[in-house]
């Protein structure tokens, strides 16, 4: 949290001295400035503590907007959300014209603590405020998708993601937001081209591929989708997510369930299996599936009341209906339940 507050913060134009500054001699102001500016260094350097007795120096000497925005930061940081609430409430109290680029700031940092404080309207109505003072400031563009988007309005999101991404091209977070919009509007092919960017900025990143392959393998494109997950089982073999994922994709559309390709695909999920020591009850359940899909249904069974056996209480009626499915030769490919990307 430390770079953004800082970038916004040096993005509002913040200059000690310049913002709200009373009517005491210009010693005062002086010391004020230099007290204020050590705070900066530390506020820097991650040095809250000391930073915010700097801040309190000169504010003793000099009051100003600037100051108690950066002193706020230091209790943000410091996870002192009251305190933080209160120089915050103390910044956005200063009305001169200067101030606004501070004000802007401290209003997106308050609806940041409004928000976890779940004053939901309270936070919005804040990055509506600070949007209203910088309209192309794009972190303030996106905490305000973030919020509409967990309002369900998504529109709103979408268009404040396009602005920020106008304005941030190559910010891959605001890519990932768009995208999850659009996976929830239904719309996976503007969602593909979103993560295919988030992939583009992130070329050495396992996790777009894999995110990207899900959402192949729902639009009924396997063969792209085993490409991605192939390419993301080589950046990160130890994740064992990955090869369940690739082992599901051989096997997903009916023309691709040959012997071989269930030989693969079984061979994948053994290996992860084996990675987590034939203990995790969902991988076993993806084992069961795919063994039961090539034919052995027998082995596929046995699996399967492994992962009765070792499902928490919560889950053991669902894994009795799959053992139940299997004992009654059911073919369960179509479902991709279960399958995590760690996206």
């Amino acid at each position: 949290m430390h770079a953004c507050l800082a970038a916004i913060l040096l993005a509002a134009g913040f200059g000690i001295g310049d913002a709200g500054v009373g009517d005491r001699s210009d010693n005062s102001a002086d010391l004020s400035n230099a007290a204020a500016r050590r705070g900066l260094e530390l506020f820097d350097g991650s040095h809250y503590r000391d930073a915010i007795a700097a801040f309190s120096d000169a504010i003793v000497l000099e009051p100003t907007a600037a100051v108690y925005c950066f002193r706020a930061a230091c209790h943000y940081e410091l996870g002192e959300s009251g305190r933080a609430m209160q120089d915050l409430n103390r910044c956005l109290a200063f009305e001169k014209a200067a101030d606004h680029d501070i004000q802007a700031a401290a209003f997106w940092m308050r609806s940041n603590l409004k928000y976890v404080q779940d004053d939901r309207q309270g936070a919005l109505n804040d990055i509506n405020a600070a949007l209203a003072i910088a309209p192309n400031t794009e972190r303030f563009l996106f905490l305000r998708a973030v919020y509409s988007g967990q309002l369900f309005d998504y529109q709103t999101a979408i268009d404040d993601l396009t602005r920020a991404i106008e304005i941030a091209p190559a910010e891959v977070e605001y890519y990932s937001y768009r995208a999850r919009c659009w996976e929830t509007l239904g719309e996976l092919e503007l969602a593909i081209s979103d993560i295919a960017k988030v992939v583009e900025l992130r070329p050495d990143a396992a996790s777009p591929l894999a995110w990207r392959a899900w959402a192949y393998l729902r639009t009924g494109k396997p063969q792209v989708a085993i490409t991605d997950l192939e390419q993301a089982v080589s950046l990160d073999p130890d994740n064992w997510n990955y090869e369940v994922a690739l082992a599901r994709a051989c096997v997903f559309a009916e023309k691709d369930r040959t012997p071989e390709n269930f030989q693969r695909a079984i061979a994948l999920i053994e290996s992860a299996c084996e990675q987590t020591k034939w203990q995790n009850a969902p991988v076993l359940q993806q084992l069961a599936q795919v063994v039961g899909a090539s034919g052995d249904w027998r082995r596929a069974v046995e699996i399967q009341q492994q992962v009765v056996d070792l499902a928490v209480e919560m889950d053991k009626q669902r894994a009795g209906v799959v053992l139940w499915k299997l004992q009654q030769r059911t073919c369960m490919l179509d479902d991709l339940g279960g399958i995590d990307v760690n996206r």
